[in-house]
């Protein structure tokens, strides 16, 4: 998810709890990457650190109020929320949200995509919103 998060021009990364995932190690990886990666240690606390920058918390997830990526609904600087794969956001999660958006399918066979395939699909429909320069090969 990284490396798709640095193709899209993402400029920051959230790691929030995940103890297991250790930074230190990661740090050689990282360095290549065109984004910072940030660990908050609660939702809370990215929360807090989003609201003092402006940025809007838009969780990704198959719900009534969500809106499709195909209507652009995006606006400013915006963190993304992405649920598990097996079972969606849980409740802390989507308390922290501003929005929700989800990617409509055309096809039947899954409610759900791979967490990394759908985070790319997201992150790619925001940098074309956003009209983000393209990177030379």
């Amino acid at each position: 998810m990284l490396v798709s998060a640095s193709a899209f021009g993402v400029k920051e990364v959230f790691v929030v709890g995940q103890k297991k995932f250790d930074l230190e190690e990661q740090e050689p990886f990282i360095r290549t990457l065109s984004c910072q990666v940030t660990r908050l240690p609660t939702l809370r606390d990215c929360r807090q650190h989003c609201q003092e920058r402006g940025v809007r918390i838009v969780g990704v997830e198959i719900m009534n109020d969500a809106k499709s990526i195909a209507e652009r609904p995006f606006s400013g600087d915006t963190a993304f929320i992405m649920g598990n794969e097996g079972s969606g956001m849980n409740s802390a999660q989507v308390a922290i949200c501003d929005d929700f958006v989800y990617i409509p399918q055309h096809g039947g066979g899954t409610a759900s995509l791979n967490v990394t395939v759908a985070a790319s699909i997201i992150l790619q429909s925001f940098a074309l919103w956003a009209k983000l320069p393209i990177a030379s090969r």
